[in-house]
């Protein structure tokens, strides 16, 4: 009797060895089986696959590389130094009888302009991408003038300035031989959307005592130029980034109208003025997906 019991043992042991071989594989093979719910009514058996993590890895390798994706978008932010070309020498001919001096405005006029906007790229290859941008612009000129006793303030500076706001829409072409450099060539077109002139009186630590601004009504109301860069890209607080040095020359003066000036023999000319920007900017940008 006691023979017939553990060779009944031992058959409910090889039955049940071999029915657990049957639902679970082992090994070095890529594909996995998961064992069917328990439940009466599942007449079929139910299998899951899976694919190794090791064959999904060269898949995925390049994702976050720039040129991993066909398209991304950012937003941008530059700071720039605005100066002039293409000043005519007549301007060197320029006398200010009320303040004694020579007054060409362009030979000590300051300039900068910053923007914020929006930026696009769309890859055509590894090597070449289309970045449609819309930035808005501010830009300043400033001069000083003359300085004079200025009752009640002491010596004040009287500081001519002209100032910008511009909608820029820019389409760039960016090569990128490497991942973590590129070179930018594109145009710039520069919408005016409103400008204005302002003589202001300045103390001596800076401060306006008094001012005054009408419009610019002078200012030409489009600008269409040229943009060459060059910048440097990374990943860093989980998002990609842009680091870049831009050079744009305007190919529209940036008046449209004559210009009335005195020689110093105080003898009244006019000539049409042609004179144009260039800026140098350092350019931010962020990529958000």
């Amino acid at each position: 009797m006691k023979n017939k019991i553990l060779a009944s043992i031992a058959a409910l042991l090889a039955l049940g060895v071999s029915a657990y071989a049957q639902d679970y594989s082992y090994g070095s093979e890529s594909t996995v089986y998961v064992p069917a719910p328990t439940s009466t009514n599942v007449s079929s058996p139910y299998t899951t696959t899976y694919t190794p993590a090791s064959n999904t890895v060269s898949s995925v390798g390049n994702s976050n590389s720039f040129n991993g994706k066909a398209f991304r978008f950012g937003g941008r932010f530059f700071l720039g130094y605005s100066d002039f070309w293409n000043v005519d020498d007549t301007y060197d001919n320029m006398y200010d009888p009320d303040h004694k001096r020579m007054a060409n405005p362009y030979d000590e006029m300051f300039g900068f302009n910053f923007g914020l906007g929006f930026v696009s790229n769309m890859r055509i290859n590894s090597f070449f991408s289309i970045m449609p941008e819309i930035v808005f612009a501010y830009t300043d000129y400033s001069v000083i003038l003359d300085s004079y006793y200025y009752r009640g303030y002491g010596i004040v500076d009287l500081e001519q300035s002209f100032s910008m706001f511009n909608l820029d829409i820019d389409p760039v072409f960016r090569l990128m031989p490497v991942d973590f450099f590129y070179l930018e060539a594109g145009a710039r077109l520069s919408i005016n959307l409103y400008a204005d002139e302002t003589l202001s009186i300045k103390d001596y630590n800076g401060k306006t005592v008094d001012s005054g601004s009408r419009s610019w009504k002078t200012c030409n109301s489009f600008f269409p130029g040229l943009i060459l860069g060059f910048g440097f890209s990374w990943d860093g607080l989980r998002h990609r980034n842009d680091l870049g040095l831009r050079f744009v020359l305007d190919f529209t003066s940036l008046e449209d109208a004559y210009v009335y000036y005195f020689d110093k023999q105080e003898n009244s000319h006019t000539f049409k003025s042609t004179v144009r920007r260039f800026e140098i900017q350092l350019v931010l940008n962020r990529w958000y997906f």
